[in-house]
């Protein structure tokens, strides 16, 4: 059974935004500086949604949405889950200036992550119980024989969608 705590109460007791991303607001986030966010939060969080696709202006926090999501999943209801970005180039920049802060930063999965050479590396991050598996959706091989029970496709429109593969 899910935790009645909605998602976005979990977040403003959890999720720090790290110093070191260049926020200008860094420290404990606090979800009603966003409100309309806690609504795509509770859909998100909603045991009948399949699938959430946020399509909005650019520099609204729709990373830091997925972010939260995926902090809140390692947390409280573990599972394999699946990061897409547009390359692998961009797979690996955004893993270690933003994904790996804020993991660090939030308690609860800090806790959770097992940190050594074979557990934790750029594009691949184990906790207790699930792996955190970041790829590039430009490499068809990447995306193949992957499992996740949270899949996130960050920045879609980046992607190239003509691979006629079954990956």
């Amino acid at each position: 059974v899910r935790p009645i705590r909605r998602i976005w109460e979990w977040i403003d007791g959890n999720v720090v935004i790290p110093q070191v991303v260049g926020s200008v607001n860094p420290g404990p986030l606090d979800t009603s500086l966003m409100p309309f966010w806690r609504g795509i939060y509770d859909l998100f969080w909603d045991r009948k949604t399949h699938f959430v696709t946020v399509c909005s202006s650019a520099r609204v926090g729709k990373t830091l949405f997925s972010i939260c999501c995926v902090l809140h999943k390692v947390a409280v209801w573990p599972g394999p889950i699946l990061w897409v970005d547009p390359t692998r180039k961009t797979a690996l920049r955004f893993s270690r200036n933003e994904l790996q802060p804020h993991i660090m930063e939030c308690k609860a999965t800090a806790e959770r992550a097992i940190i050594d050479k074979t557990h934790w590396t750029t594009l691949e991050m184990h906790f207790a119980g699930m792996v955190l598996g970041l790829v590039g959706g430009g490499s068809a091989a990447d995306l193949a024989g992957r499992q996740a029970e949270l899949v996130v496709i960050n920045e879609s429109d980046k992607i190239k969608h003509d691979v006629k593969g079954e990956a």
